[in-house]
């Protein structure tokens, strides 16, 4: 789909790897950035991902229908 700038990672299916303690990702949601490191494709962000911790939380910056918002998360 169309989004901001052309980038981000598109949610093709269901997540399991995080506790979300806000709504979960939904298909067609767009993550930008995790805590304020932008991704651009699916390896930068198994590589941000890589870097947390179990526990460790983690804010998403996703599109969901237009808007811009955050997803708090906790790795598992």
């Amino acid at each position: 789909p169309d989004s901001r700038g052309g980038r981000g990672v598109l949610v093709r299916g269901p997540t399991r790897i995080f506790l979300f303690s806000g709504p979960p990702l939904e298909v067609g949601d767009v993550i930008y950035s995790v805590n304020r490191t932008p991704v651009a494709s699916v390896g930068e962000l198994r590589s941000v991902l890589d870097r947390l911790k179990p526990n460790d939380p983690a804010a998403l910056q996703i599109e969901r229908d237009g808007k811009l918002i955050y997803i708090a998360i906790e790795m598992e």
